[in-house]
C-alpha cells in the first residue's frame, strides 16, 4: 500500500474552514446573537464551506463527479432560477411550503431547465460560433 503525503496546508484550511463555518451555521439556526442576521451569515458561511468542500477534495484525492456536474450547469441555473421561481412557477416552486423542499425543487427545476438550454445550445451550433468569434477576437488583438 502507497502511503500519499497530504498536503498540509489543505488539511489546515480544511480544519479552519470547518471549525469557523460550524458556529456560523448554528448561530445562524438559532439567531442567538441578535445583529448577525441570516444574511450576514450566510455570506461567511458559504466562503468557508466552499473552502471545506475545495480542500476536502485535496486532502482525499476524490472528485465529486456531481458538483462537476451541477458546476457545468452552474452558470445557466443561476442566470434563469429567478425567472422560474419569481414569474414561471411561482406557485408551484413555494407550495412545498418547507425551505428545504422549495430549495430542491427549485434546484430541480434550474438543473432540468439548463440541460435543455445546453441541448439547444449543442444542436444550433452555439459553440462552433462562439469558437469563431474567439479566433477573431484572438487575431485582431495580435495585430494591434
Amino acid at each position: 500500500m502507497v502511503v500519499q503525503r497530504v498536503n498540509s496546508w489543505a488539511l489546515a484550511v480544511l480544519g479552519v474552514s470547518v471549525v469557523i463555518a460550524v458556529p456560523l451555521l448554528y448561530w445562524r439556526a438559532i439567531r442567538t446573537i441578535a445583529y448577525l442576521n441570516s444574511y450576514r451569515i450566510d455570506a461567511f458561511a458559504t466562503v468557508f464551506i466552499v473552502l471545506a468542500v475545495v480542500s476536502l477534495c485535496r486532502v482525499t484525492g476524490r472528485r465529486f463527479t456531481a458538483m462537476q456536474y451541477v458546476g457545468k450547469h452552474s452558470m445557466n441555473m443561476y442566470l434563469t432560477h429567478t425567472f422560474i421561481f419569481g414569474y414561471f412557477f411561482h406557485d408551484f416552486i413555494y407550495g412545498f411550503k418547507f425551505p428545504i423542499l422549495i430549495f430542491l425543487a427549485l434546484f430541480a427545476t434550474s438543473l432540468l431547465l439548463s440541460i435543455c438550454i445546453e441541448f439547444a445550445k449543442r444542436h444550433i451550433g452555439f459553440y462552433r460560433l462562439q469558437g469563431k468569434v474567439v479566433g477573431i477576437i484572438n487575431r485582431v488583438g495580435r495585430l494591434g
